[in-house]
This record gives structure tokens, C-alpha cells and sequence, in this order.
């Protein structure tokens, strides 16, 4: 991952960590599963759950846009 992208990535996730519910840009929830969402920068996506019990956020996966979905 380029080290713009990581950069970019990382600001994300710190933001989405602390309001996982606001509206963040760049984030849809993706079908066929509950509380789980992408992120998208640049070419690369990074899949996440929302655990609202624990009221955290955990990443499952950051890879290529042509990876992710696989």
C-alpha cells in the first residue's frame, strides 16, 4: 500500500473508531450482512463490523479494490 494511502487509511479508521454510526464519507454497508461496512480510499478498501453490544469496530480485511470482495 502506497504511503499516502496508508496515511489516508489510518486517519479513516481513527475517525470511524470514534463515531462508528456518523456519517463518514466514503463508507457504505455492504449486502448480505449485518453491521458490515467498506471503506473506500482510493483503489483500497478496507471491510469492517460494527459490534453494537460492544460498541466496537472491528476490521476484517484492507486490500486492493480488485482483492477485497473475494
Amino acid at each position: 500500500m502506497p504511503e499516502g494511502i496508508r496515511r489516508r487509511m489510518l486517519e479513516r479508521l481513527k475517525a470511524l473508531a470514534a463515531d462508528p454510526f456518523g456519517r463518514q464519507p466514503s463508507v457504505e454497508r455492504l449486502q448480505g450482512a449485518k453491521d458490515t461496512f467498506r471503506l473506500r480510499v482510493g483503489d483500497w478498501r478496507a471491510v469492517y463490523v460494527v459490534n453494537r453490544e460492544g460498541e466496537s469496530v472491528e476490521i476484517d480485511r484492507i486490500r486492493h479494490r480488485r482483492e477485497v470482495y473475494r
